[in-house]
């Protein structure tokens, strides 16, 4: 272990024997390296790796997607209980549906496996300023930690400027670019430094990451809501007891209340429902915003990437914006 502001940093690894055997041959504590790793494991487990971080306090922590016992929602909530700075690291086969949600979680960076030398030397250079970044955040709050100090003082310059209601988009025609990344750190922002009531809709009918990357805890959410428009669809009831039950759907963030989350779809039997594909996707949408855009100043929508998916569609057209990602 080394103290902050010393320039070697200390790592947690867990992960497969081969890709321990790598890392320990070129990143040991004898190295000389800016990162060295302290101790390996070859499995994860919440429990333990919790009471290594408090006996440890490392300042980096490595994840193999492919370790025994891997879990993103508890490598999240591993993040959430720490009680001091680190970075969290993911290694996964590049490409591979495990980068993808590595990088859809916002884990603090990602690695491809196989591990090239101009990948290690990545790391050794990218990982320090990465803690330092986060060590100063470190204590702010969860969204002080999220938002870059030239977003804080944008915001605090613009000051008493006027706004206006808006329902903005995130979207790509690639996965693992960061879009659940920049819909989680939008609406957090508009919310938590600027005030704001929001709503953050989790809508990628691929399965979405949002429940993960903010710990949300719901049984219900988006098909749900979809459901209920459909059923009081066409009925003189439609505008009050829809609109109530909901309000019941939107699930609150502790510590932001005024913040709320849609949940999305889990899996894929969920994203074929008859609720939410083709034209009734398109106009359950087209409602949902509608209606969360009379209760809320921003609805911030993420979506999945295909335009050929009703929801996405529904949602790209009653979008006022679109934040379109090109680069990871």
């Amino acid at each position: 272990m080394v103290e902050q502001g010393s320039e070697q940093l200390t790592a947690l690894l867990f992960a497969r024997p081969e890709i321990s055997t790598q890392l320990m041959a070129t990143m040991h504590m004898g190295s000389g390296r800016k990162v060295v790793i302290a101790t390996f494991l070859p499995m994860f487990n919440l429990a333990n790796a919790a009471k290594l971080l408090q006996q440890m306090v490392p300042q980096v922590v490595i994840i193999d997607a492919k370790v025994e016992g891997f879990s993103l929602p508890q490598i999240v909530d591993l993040r959430q209980k720490g009680t001091s700075a680190f970075v969290v690291v993911g290694l996964a086969q590049a490409g591979s549906s495990e980068m993808e949600e590595m990088l859809g979680v916002g884990l603090d960076a990602a690695y491809p496996l196989p591990l090239s030398p101009q990948t290690l030397s990545r790391m050794e250079e990218e990982l320090p300023p990465k803690y330092e970044e986060i060590a100063r955040a470190w204590g702010k709050g969860a969204w002080g930690a999220a938002a870059p100090e030239a977003i804080k003082a944008a915001t605090a310059a613009a000051g008493g400027a006027a706004w206006e209601k808006k329902a903005i988009a995130s979207w790509s025609p690639k996965g693992g670019v960061g879009k659940t990344v920049v819909a989680c750190e939008l609406a957090a922002m508009l919310a938590a430094i600027g005030g704001r009531d929001v709503v953050l809709i989790d809508a990628n009918m691929n399965g979405g990451h949002i429940k993960t990357r903010l710990n949300v805890d719901a049984a219900y959410g988006l098909l749900n809501i979809a459901s209920t428009y459909h059923t009081h669809r066409g009925h003189p009831s439609l505008e009050s007891d829809a609109v109530n039950k909901l309000k019941g759907y939107l699930h609150a963030m502790p510590g932001t209340a005024n913040l709320k989350v849609v949940p999305g779809v889990t899996n894929m039997e969920q994203s074929l429902n008859e609720a939410v594909v083709g034209d009734a996707g398109i106009e359950f949408m087209g409602w949902l915003v509608a209606t969360l855009k009379r209760q809320f100043d921003f609805v911030i929508i993420d979506l999945g990437s295909s335009i050929n998916v009703g929801v996405h569609q529904g949602a790209i057209r009653s979008a006022d914006y679109i934040i379109a990602l090109c680069e990871p």
